[in-house]
């Protein structure tokens, strides 16, 4: 199973190669990554919320006849 990551990128925040790596190596643990801004968060929050409804929607469930199994999605 795929499990979320929300990344809030404030205001000093340019460091996109940065974002990169540590998007890979969370990826590469399992994990989803979803990224806004600070701005968002404070003036946009019901479409940052909006976004992470939908994509929490669209992720793969676990399969519960694979209860223990490493690989569970379906």
């Amino acid at each position: 199973m795929t499990a979320p990551d929300v990344e809030v990128d404030g205001d000093t925040h340019n460091d996109q190669s940065r974002d990169g790596k540590r998007t890979a190596g969370l990826e590469a643990r399992g994990y989803r990554v979803l990224r806004c801004t600070n701005a968002d968060m404070m003036m946009e929050l019901d479409g940052v919320l909006l976004h992470l409804g939908v994509a929490l929607a669209a992720a793969p469930q676990p399969d519960p006849r694979l209860a223990g199994k490493k690989d569970q999605r379906v």
